[in-house]
């Protein structure tokens, strides 16, 4: 096939023009670049392409049609280029030759519906066409229309799965109903997601799923269900929230707010069955615990107690109100201030029954908490969005234990100042501020408890902040493509936020991150330097650490005819001060190469890497030296053919570890895809070896047998099929599953 010629940008915009009247008045967003209105093309040198001028940007898909047909799933959104390159069964339809229409049509967040181009041309066999032919041609294309797609638009998909799996003599079968869909009609679209499961335990958080949305292009959205709103990365950062999340702004999106309510946590009811929890009491060798996780105790004998046939802990119900107002459409800057407010339920469980069994086996149990918080997060864009500079912050208020309720005034006095004249001495009024939280004995950063002669102060504040700024920059000089960030962290101690309990916190470095392009961006070379300190007070019993780490990769691709090849290191060393002094050493080289060659009528790729990790801690006194080595090696090689309708496939891994840890894995498996009906049916066959070999154990070889069957039955319509088979050889242990799934699109 010739080489298709396509306009230039600049061409199409001279050429805007002479457009149609209903892509002139759609020009300033979608330029035709190939076809232009009332070409005359040689079929073989036939493509299309647009060009997504102006809000390029917000354009998340597009949708284009030859005539009737849509060729979407065949159209590739590069940038602002949306193009279409058709094959050689393509062309050479018979009714190829003659006029045609194609339309492109662009959509935005949510599938909402942003503009539509038209251009009509005509497609020929013959490079050079005579005046008269061109004429017939014109004529005979006279009541050619550009398709119109549908103003509402519908997709969507349907999965159900259903699994049977069998471990020895315990069995479990598993059935999911999964389900997505979203449209649009004009600027107004919808949404929805539903996953319900029957692995669903009422001593854990619900698995089930939905979430249902609606609203008008990118200006209002109202959703209920299952929300993940993801505000400010200190307060709320993509946790689940069930209820009700709603969306307004400008429709420049330099104005906006959001607002989430809801429950992230549900009530699990504790449960205690009297008889046998004191039956589990009176085994105890005496009444010294340590409390392994919820289920488990060992006595003061070294004796594993399950007392979890017992007893059940239970969980509060946890209410979540987060908001985030901002402004700046984000191209050079915006703000951002965001409240969180979240408490525990305290009326959701029974909190007798958790009373009884922290009383009778000694447990600390979890009381219900309260928790408020603001933020705020800037981002600063210079020189065309090559320089970037951002920061956020976070303030937490949190009170531990909200059992017996708040603090009066008078009650709050006693606690802060024995001397002080009234309640007009306190910044503020506990009473005036319950809404936002309740203050007691338990709330930080307030100094309480405290000593009878300590006055009130803000200087604990600080421990309740969090805050990270940084500078990150993109910059081409010459040949060479420069990348870099430069990130401060700083985490108070006494900083917590209910909504995102997984954060660093007692935490203060920074991070420094260069990358560098080189031979027109053939080799990359990355590295991160990185220094962090906790235990920022000095206050908590665990010794202060300061970390210092460095990573550095290397990757080089040249061309298709050399291997592709990575490198990467990484070193972190952590020194504990304090009684339990010393020094942790991580190390971490390795590399990786990839290839991949055709041969005759097959291609065949193969990668190797090749890796080794050495672990090692020295305490200083008492003198201890913990090591560990791990080496380990991936060999995989996977090969398709042009006349065959097979894929092969061979992995091997080796791992070794040496010192404190002797353990040999080597792991075996071949695989091969038969394409029964090419894009249609095929079927996945795979087996596979473990050999393990553990110096405290017996070697232990595992084998499995594992089969995928797929089937495309219509446009929309699909079957799948699982079945997975493993043993360990000179054991009475497998673990068997049968799986089927039906998908159905729309």
């Amino acid at each position: 096939m010739r080489n298709r010629l396509f306009l230039s940008a600049q061409t199409a915009a001279v050429c805007c023009a002479a457009l149609t009247v209903t892509a002139t008045t759609l020009c300033a967003e979608i330029i035709p670049l190939s076809p232009q209105e009332s070409d005359f093309i040689y079929k073989y040198d036939f493509s299309i392409s647009f060009l997504i001028d102006g809000r390029a940007g917000n354009v998340k898909r597009v949708k284009l049609y030859f005539d009737e047909e849509d060729v979407s799933d065949q159209t590739t959104l590069n940038g602002s280029i949306a193009s279409f390159i058709p094959d050689e069964e393509f062309v050479n339809r018979p009714d190829i030759d003659g006029p045609h229409a194609v339309t492109l049509v662009t959509y935005g967040a949510y599938r909402t519906r942003l503009d539509e181009a038209h251009v009509k041309f005509y497609l020929t066999g013959k490079e050079n066409l005579t005046h008269g032919e061109k004429i017939a041609m014109i004529r005979k294309g006279k009541d050619v229309r550009p398709f119109r797609p549908r103003d509402f638009v519908n997709h969507g998909k349907v999965t159900t799965d259903l699994a049977y799996r069998l471990i020895e003599d315990s069995s479990h079968t598993r059935g999911v109903i999964d389900a997505y869909g979203n449209g649009h009609k004009g600027k107004a679209f919808y949404n929805y997601n539903l996953s319900l499961t029957t692995d669903n335990n009422e001593r854990h958080q619900s698995q089930q799923r939905f979430r249902i949305a609606g609203g008008w292009s990118n200006i209002f959205k109202l959703s209920t269900g299952d929300n993940w709103p993801a505000y400010n990365r200190f307060l709320i950062d993509n946790q689940r929230v069930r209820g009700i999340e709603g969306n307004l702004h400008t429709a420049d999106q330099r104005f906006g707010l959001d607002i989430t309510w809801g429950r992230a946590l549900r009530a699990i009811e504790p449960e205690i069955d009297k008889s046998k929890l004191q039956t589990l009491v009176d085994s105890l060798v005496d009444s010294s615990y340590l409390l392994l996780d919820s289920t488990l105790l060992l006595d003061t004998a070294d004796n594993m107690v399950d007392f979890s046939p017992a007893y059940r802990d239970g969980g509060y119900a946890r209410n979540v109100f987060a908001a985030r107002a901002f402004a700046g459409s984000g191209e050079t800057f915006r703000f951002g201030f965001n409240v969180l407010k979240v408490k525990d339920d305290v009326g959701s469980i029974d909190q007798n029954v958790i009373q009884q069994a922290a009383d009778t086996l000694n447990l600390a149990v979890t009381p219900p908490r309260d928790n408020f918080a603001i933020g705020a997060d800037a981002v600063l864009h210079f020189w065309k969005r090559r320089l970037t500079l951002y920061a956020n912050y976070a303030l937490s208020l949190y009170t531990n234990d909200i059992t017996d309720g708040g603090l009066s005034n008078k009650q709050l006095l006693s606690f802060l100042d024995k001397d002080s004249a009234g309640a007009d001495d306190l910044p503020f009024s506990p009473d005036l501020i319950r809404a936002f939280i309740i203050i007691n004995e338990s709330t930080t950063p307030l100094p309480l408890p405290v000593d009878t002669n300590q006055k009130f102060s803000f200087n604990s504040f600080p421990n309740s902040m969090i805050w990270d700024a940084g500078v990150r920059g993109r910059f081409t000089i010459g040949p060479v493509f420069e990348e870099f960030e430069v990130a401060f962290l700083n985490a108070g101690t006494n900083f917590k936020s209910l909504a995102n309990e997984n954060l660093p916190v007692d935490k203060r470095g920074i991070k420094i991150t260069e990358g560098i392009r080189l031979f027109d961006k053939k080799l990359y070379l990355r590295g991160v330097v990185k220094w962090y300190r906790n235990n920022l007070t000095g206050l908590k019993e665990t010794p202060g650490r300061t970390s210092v780490g460095l990573d550095f990769l290397a990757t080089f691709f040249w061309n298709e005819y050399v291997p592709t090849a990575s490198l990467f290191y990484a070193n972190n060393s952590e020194r504990t001060g304090g009684s339990l002094s010393g020094t942790n050493r991580l190390n971490n080289v390795g590399a990786t190469m990839q290839y991949t060659r055709r041969i005759r009528y097959s291609k065949h790729t193969i990668s190797l890497s090749a890796g080794n990790l050495t672990n090692s801690t020295v305490l200083d006194s008492p003198s201890l030296d913990i090591s560990l080595q791990v080496s380990s090696g991936i060999l995989s090689v996977t090969s398709t053919f042009d006349d065959y309708p097979l894929d092969t496939r061979f992995s091997a891994l080796v791992n070794t570890s040496q010192g404190n840890f002797g353990l040999t894995l080597m792991s075996p498996t071949a695989g091969v895809t038969w394409h029964i009906i090419q894009n249609k049916m095929k079927l996945d066959l795979d087996a596979g070896y473990e050999h393990t070999n553990d110096r405290n154990a017996d070697p232990e070889n595992e084998m499995s047998l594992r089969s995928y069957y797929t089937w495309n039955i219509a446009h929309r319509h699909s079957l799948f099929a699982l079945a997975r088979f493993a043993t360990i050889a000179g054991s009475s242990y497998w673990d068997n599953k049968l799986g089927i799934a039906y998908e159905f699109r729309y």
